[in-house]
C-alpha cells in the first residue's frame, strides 16, 4: 500500500509543474501567410497568430512582416488571463511598410 502512495507522487508533481512549461511565443505573420506554424520560415495569417496567442495564455509577441493586412481581426482573451500581447512590425520594417486595414 505504501508503494502505491509513493508512485503517485511523481505524477502529482508533474501536474503541478505543467503551468511552468508554457512559454511566451513570438508569432511571425505575413499578409499571405497560411498554416499554423507562425515561424519566420513559415509565417501564418494574422488572425491565426492572434488565436494561437489567446490559447497560449502567455505574454506573446506578434511580428508583422511588411504588407497590408485586411480583415476584422479579433483578440479577446479569457477574463481570467492577465497576460499581454504585443503586435509590432517585424525587425527591419517601418511604420509605412505595415498597414492594418
Amino acid at each position: 500500500m505504501t508503494n502505491k502512495r509513493f508512485a503517485a507522487i511523481p505524477a502529482f508533481m508533474a501536474l503541478l509543474l505543467l503551468p511552468l512549461l508554457a512559454e511566451a511565443r513570438v508569432f511571425h505573420v505575413s499578409p499571405g501567410g497560411s498554416g499554423t506554424d507562425c515561424t519566420q520560415a513559415s509565417p501564418c495569417a494574422l488572425q491565426d497568430a492572434l488565436d494561437a496567442a489567446k490559447a497560449n495564455g502567455e505574454d506573446d509577441t506578434v511580428n508583422l512582416l511588411a504588407g497590408t493586412y485586411e480583415g476584422n481581426f479579433r483578440y479577446l482573451p479569457p477574463d481570467t488571463e492577465h497576460k499581454s500581447i504585443a503586435v509590432k512590425g517585424a525587425e527591419g520594417t517601418t511604420a509605412l511598410e505595415v498597414v492594418l486595414d
